[in-house]
């Protein structure tokens, strides 16, 4: 079977400025199954000329994908990307009818059923973790057989829209293979596109986060558990993106990164023995895990910046947002990070529901005064209502 997966048209100059994992993860799984996969980067063509901005841009987007003549197209959707998505995937229907049309993602495996119901040409929607699943889905409609016992999938049948079970989350994420990042043009094409420093190359390192912001939904939809690779795993794949695929930079994709101390310290020395050090990485931080010692080990290891989630100034929101930040230590920690020459980013939210100005004015004046403790990136965002969350 011929399967297209794709990221559909968004252009933000600093929003998907780097390759779609995701979809790297579902084509290795797929091609390893014996399916013809293809990888389009509708934001890439973008940035590139190949996809030109204006009124004819959906229409544009069909042509790219039904030239690649696919049985299968699956989509990767966001909040941000699911208009674009149903437009296309409209349009898509009209000209080849029998193509199989397939939604997956975060924003959708939350609203599966109600976006199967609304639009009828598209076939199901993949709920939360995607390889297996889509792997089973597809092997299913190229044989011709019947979805009901599929976990993970939400689908129709005689216009009636069917929730199989779920899936259960996959218990070694090793299990899993390497994402190919030959499917997709160069890093180098992705950081001259998107005007960025360096060839950057995305690094899972784990899924889940156990917490309960009512913001986020990545707790969600990792069912409030959190798993990690293997550090001999994630070792592996930083030689293969340095040393095949250019990566000059890692970004390392895991909100729990330094939650369990001896996890870190063992990637750290590991990272040093096997001479990565030199590749410079990023990561998502606890304030409450850190301290100098690991602060050094992580600078020695490569690391140059991490990111501390503050959210908020006010104790009002805080607790409506279930979230405990200490100001005693995190001016304390912001210094101890920019003396071991690291830079953090330190990301605050303004705008919650029933947020006052007085609760604002506490979350600005909370990051000048974090602001003046070192050497940072403060980050100021409006918060996104996403579909499964409280919000």
């Amino acid at each position: 079977m011929k399967i297209a997966l794709v990221f559909p048209p968004f252009y933000l100059s600093t929003l998907y400025n780097l390759p779609p994992l995701g979809l790297l993860n579902l084509a290795t799984v797929l091609r390893e199954a014996g399916h013809e996969v293809i990888v389009l980067d509708l934001v890439l063509a973008i940035r590139r000329n190949i996809l030109p901005l204006g009124g004819s841009i959906y229409d544009e987007s069909v042509k790219m994908i039904l030239n690649e003549s696919p049985d299968l197209v699956g989509f990767s959707v966001q909040c941000t990307t699911f208009p674009a998505v149903i437009q296309i995937t409209e349009l898509l229907r009209k000209r080849k009818p029998a193509l199989r049309i397939v939604l997956g993602g975060h924003d959708v495996s939350f609203v599966d059923q109600r976006t199967l119901e609304r639009f009828p040409w598209i076939d199901a929607v993949i709920r939360g973790e995607g390889e297996i699943t889509m792997r089973a889905l597809a092997a299913a409609y190229a044989k011709g057989r019947n979805t009901a016992e599929i976990a993970g999938v939400t689908w129709r049948e005689d216009g009636k829209v069917i929730r199989n079970r779920d899936r259960d989350l996959v218990a070694n994420l090793d299990d899993l293979p390497i994402p190919d990042y030959s499917f997709i043009p160069s890093l180098a094409t992705y950081r001259d596109a998107c005007n960025i420093p360096r060839s950057i190359a995305i690094l899972e390192v784990g899924r889940g986060c156990p917490h309960q912001c009512v913001y986020c939904s990545e707790s969600i939809m990792w069912r409030r558990r959190t798993r990690t690779f293997s550090i001999s795993r994630i070792i592996e794949e930083m030689h293969l993106l340095r040393d095949h695929f250019g990566a000059e930079c890692f970004l390392l994709a895991y909100d729990q990164f330094t939650a369990n101390r001896q996890f870190v310290e063992d990637f750290c020395t590991t990272v040093v023995e096997e001479g990565l050090n030199d590749t410079p990485w990023y990561c998502i931080s606890r304030l409450d895990s850190m301290d100098p010692p690991l602060l050094r080990l992580m600078r020695e290891a490569g690391c140059e910046s991490m990111c501390y989630g503050i959210d908020s100034g006010s104790k009002r929101t805080l607790a409506f947002i279930r979230k405990q930040i200490d100001e005693t230590i995190l001016f304390q920690r912001v210094r101890e990070t920019t003396e071991e020459g690291l830079v953090p980013t330190l990301s605050f939210i303004v705008g919650f529901p029933e947020e006052g100005r007085e609760d604002i004015d506490k979350t600005l004046s909370l990051a000048l005064k974090t602001g003046i403790q070192g050497n940072s990136n403060p980050l100021l965002q409006l918060p996104t209502v996403l579909a499964g969350t409280e919000l």
